[in-house]
């Protein structure tokens, strides 16, 4: 599945485009932490930014390819969960995580 990665990570970097323009009235921007690792943020939590996420996520899982799955992590976290999840990814504990 490794070898699947740049795949993937084209694959999804297309679908967070559209996340992005989903997402506009709250003036999120997407970062790249880390190979593999993108985080989009936004400044307040909303109902609607969570049902944009998790539509987001529901639809990457019945899109994405069964060979990618494992590759595919979408999580919505604060920022204390922000910086756990780049502390593991870091320290090799995930291979591919999209946040949100």
């Amino acid at each position: 599945a490794s070898a699947d990665g740049p795949a993937c990570s084209s694959w999804m970097a297309g679908r967070l485009l559209g996340l992005v323009r989903k997402l506009d009235n709250f003036c999120v921007r997407p970062a790249k932490i880390d190979p593999g690792l993108w985080v989009i943020a936004a400044k307040e939590d909303s109902p609607m930014l969570l049902n944009a996420v998790v539509s987001f996520a529901d639809r990457v899982a019945q899109e994405v390819p069964s060979s990618w799955r494992e590759l595919i992590h979408i999580t919505l976290e604060d920022r204390e969960g922000l910086r756990e999840a780049v502390r593991k990814h870091r320290a090799g504990a995930v291979n591919r995580d999209i946040m949100a």
